[in-house]
């Protein structure tokens, strides 16, 4: 995989120059709409045509390795909003907000445990979007307060026994969307996230692995629950959209994937329960209309595509050694 990665990044930077090309990729390359056991470059254009200039022609081959031109325009919908109930021991799929009004909603992802770093002391920490954080974030200029609440649906002011923790550090841009904030003493925590649909419980986060195209993976957000997809896509680079280096996930019914409130759930492989990514998008252009799909609070709509990095990537701001609490 590290090869062909490094092929994409060798030639990235040529094929954005192509006109119309909207993003390249790793995937499985696709022959009359049939999806192959093949890993190749995948070179996204807006439209796919016969005539094109032999100095914008994609190569059959790029150092050896396959391409594929396929016909998608992306999208980005940042996936935040209003979830609904107070836990005393917070988990995986829960709400979370600043408690600073206007918040942008999101969702728990996960229970980390970092050695620390300049930013980070050692300790226990909930993960999740920065964008989710930033009205907690003291570099916010709108920002009164690093206080944190679980549920995130709150009068103003919330609740005193919502309050869940004290944002520490995050970071956003084009290779990362992640956020820590501490647990607070009154709270207590599991990583388990709640369980696939019609059966009762939870269950347990096994680790943090990587996503590979094919994978078979689930996500719980606060907004739409327990869905699930495959990874279509992994290094994915956009061109124009902030977003570098990203897993790509659909649903393959094209069903629902994500809808806003399910920023900073974690992407979960479906055969093991390991951690391979943290949800921080939708893709616009995969949009339900609303008799695709169950009315969701506030009638937001759903996607059937959506955007995750990596977890260890993200989990690595936070210290030099950072896990799985």
């Amino acid at each position: 995989m590290s090869e062909i990665h490094a092929v994409l990044q060798k030639y990235k930077s040529k094929i954005f120059g192509i006109p119309g090309v909207s993003g390249i990729a790793i995937g499985y390359k696709e022959t009359n709409g049939q999806i192959q056991d093949q890993l190749a470059i995948i070179v996204f254009v807006l439209k796919k045509s016969s005539h094109v200039e032999d100095k914008y022609r994609i190569p059959e081959q790029l150092d050896g390795f396959v391409t594929d031109i396929l016909e998608k325009k992306f999208g980005l919908e940042l996936t935040s909003t209003d979830p609904f109930e107070r836990f005393d021991d917070v988990f995986s799929g829960i709400s979370i907000t600043p408690e600073d009004v206007p918040p942008p909603w999101g969702t728990l992802g996960c229970i980390i445990r970092s050695n620390g770093n300049a930013h980070v002391p050692p300790g226990d920490y909930i993960l999740t979007n920065q964008h989710v954080l930033w009205y907690a974030d003291p570099n916010n200029p709108n920002s009164t307060s690093r206080g944190v609440i679980q549920p995130g649906r709150a009068n103003d002011p919330p609740p005193p026994n919502y309050f869940c923790g004290n944002y520490i550090y995050g970071v956003k841009d084009p290779v990362s969307d992640c956020a820590i904030c501490t647990i607070a003493g009154t709270r207590g925590w599991h990583n388990e996230v709640p369980n696939h649909p019609w059966r009762p419980g939870r269950r347990d986060l096994m680790g943090i692995a990587q996503a590979a195209v094919g994978d078979e993976v689930y996500k719980y957000g606060a907004t739409t629950g327990n869905t699930r997809g495959v990874v279509r896509f992994i290094h994915y680079h956009d061109p124009i959209l902030p977003i570098q280096n990203s897993i790509y996930i659909e649903n393959p019914d094209a069903s629902m994937w994500v809808a806003k409130g399910d920023s900073g759930s974690v992407l979960i492989r479906y055969a093991d329960d390991f951690v391979v990514g943290l949800n921080f998008a939708a893709d616009a252009n995969t949009m339900l209309n609303p008799n695709q799909h169950r009315t969701l609070p506030d009638n937001l709509p759903a996607y059937y595509g959506g955007y995750a990095y990596d977890i260890q990537s993200q989990m690595n701001y936070f210290g030099a050694i950072v896990d799985l609490a």
